[in-house]
C-alpha cells in the first residue's frame, strides 16, 4: 500500500471517529436537569467498553455538597462510579447496601483538595456522561 492510500485511510478513520464522538455529545449533553442553585463543575463524556474504568482528577472545595450523577445512551447498562481520595481509597460510590446501583449520590466535602472520580459501564459499551454539581455552602448535619 502506498503512502497516499495509507494517509487517506487515516483521514477517513479520523473523521469517522470524530463523528462518533460528536454523536455521543449530542445524545447525552442534555440528559441532566440542574435545578435550583446547583452548578455543574465537571462533566465527562466517554465512549466506553464494558468494565473499562476511567479515572479523572477533580478538585473539590471544602464546605460544599456535591452531587455525582450519570447518564447513559439508551440500551446500555448501568454506570458504576465513585469518589476516591488521592491515595486511591474509596470514599463513596453509587452502590447501595443490597448491590442496587443508584443514578446519583450526594457527598459533603470536608477538606479541599484533589480527588479521583472513577467510573465504568457494568455491561454494554457506548456513550456515557458523568456530571459533578456543586451546591451552596450549608451546615453539614
Amino acid at each position: 500500500m502506498d503512502i497516499r492510500k495509507l494517509i487517506s485511510w487515516f483521514i477517513i478513520l479520523f473523521f469517522l471517529y470524530q463523528n462518533l464522538i460528536s454523536q455521543c455529545d449530542v445524545n447525552i449533553k442534555n440528559c441532566f436537569n440542574n435545578t435550583g442553585k446547583s452548578k455543574t463543575v465537571y462533566m465527562f463524556l466517554n465512549n466506553l467498553l464494558p468494565n473499562e474504568p476511567q479515572k479523572e482528577s477533580i478538585y473539590l472545595l471544602e464546605g460544599y455538597y456535591y452531587t455525582f450523577s450519570s447518564c447513559v445512551a439508551s440500551g446500555l447498562g448501568e454506570v458504576i462510579f465513585g469518589i476516591q481520595n488521592f491515595n486511591g481509597e474509596l470514599i463513596k460510590n453509587n452502590i447501595i447496601s443490597n448491590n442496587e446501583i443508584q443514578e446519583n449520590f450526594e457527598w459533603y466535602c470536608k477538606k479541599s483538595g484533589f480527588y479521583h472520580l472513577v467510573y465504568w459501564l457494568y455491561e454494554g459499551a457506548g456513550c456515557i456522561a458523568v456530571q459533578v454539581s456543586r451546591h451552596p455552602r450549608q451546615k453539614f448535619e
